[in-house]
């Protein structure tokens, strides 16, 4: 899992309608190094993403921003493709 308060810097996109992908990573975000993107978005302070769209998951992270202790729990898909 991932923590931190304010904007996280990530962009997420979830073209498949299942689960929310990290699309891409701002320089300075909070996250730069810990988070990759591909990563798959599980939940946002326990609430789970799966099914989300990038507007709702966006809506969601933005609306925790003031939760210094705010949790993401990310996959990381080793899928081997390369």
């Amino acid at each position: 899992g991932v923590e931190g308060g304010g904007k996280l810097g990530i962009v997420v996109d979830n073209q498949t309608g299942d689960m929310p992908i990290v699309h891409a990573i701002k320089e300075d975000s909070a996250l730069h190094g810990e988070v990759r993107v591909g990563d798959i978005l599980v939940s946002v302070d326990e609430v789970d993403c799966r099914g989300m769209s990038a507007v709702q998951v966006s809506r969601l992270i933005s609306s925790r921003m003031n939760n210094p202790a705010r949790s993401l729990v990310l996959l990381r898909d080793s899928g081997g493709s390369c």
